[in-house]
């Protein structure tokens, strides 16, 4: 259940996607290419630890993120995108009902 509380924030999603791209990662590289304060990435991303999502170790002063499991965290993503088609669909399905 805390996986899903984890990948439930866009800001989350958005932190996971560039450590995806660029791991392993350094938080002080993420400031550049996320919009969001750097406290605020620190929070995002000890959420996603505390969830397993990633892994962070200490590399004197920097904090280095991983993806240990980075085909299940692929899977989930890919299975959050379906759900949300089909959240969609429904609701535009919902929305032709109202109007009939």
């Amino acid at each position: 259940m805390q996986v899903f509380k984890a990948l439930s924030s866009d800001t989350r999603l958005h932190v996971l996607e560039l450590i995806m791209e660029h791991e392993p990662v350094c938080i002080c590289e993420l400031d550049e290419t996320c919009p969001r304060d750097r406290s605020v990435i620190s929070r995002h991303i000890k959420k996603l630890d505390e969830a397993g999502v990633i892994e962070t170790e200490k590399d004197g002063r920097k904090l280095i993120s991983t993806i240990p499991q980075r085909e299940a965290v692929e899977n989930l993503l890919e299975a959050k995108e379906v759900l949300e088609d089909e959240d969609s669909d429904s609701g535009k399905r919902m929305s032709k009902m109202q109007e009939a």
